[in-house]
């Protein structure tokens, strides 16, 4: 008898599209957290570092808001985190006027 095979996630019968959602509902921003553990100058040592990037658009274009405790950063990931919060603010961007497009 052959071994089983693993069983594959199966995807949900419904599909989703971000970009029509039901009537009354809007996409106003957007969410992600980064972590990472702590620096060693960090005045605590039993919790990790988080830095949320949230992005808004309440009508006048995206803006970020950066919220944390504590986030340690060299100066090669100061890059990293613009190209980062250009990239959500222009995806915000784009993904709001697409869907104001589609209201007409």
């Amino acid at each position: 008898m052959p071994p089983n095979k693993p069983r594959r996630a199966t995807k949900p019968n419904v599909p989703v599209d971000i970009f029509k959602p039901p009537e009354g509902i809007k996409l106003t921003g957007i969410q992600v957290t980064f972590s990472q553990e702590n620096d060693s100058c960090s005045p605590t040592s039993e919790f990790g570092q988080d830095l949320t990037l949230l992005v808004e658009d309440a009508g006048g274009g995206p803006y970020i808001v950066m919220s944390t405790e504590r986030w340690a950063i060299n100066e090669e990931d100061v890059d990293w985190l613009a190209a980062v919060s250009k990239e959500l603010l222009k995806n915000t961007h784009d993904l709001c006027f697409m869907m104001k497009e589609e209201d007409g």
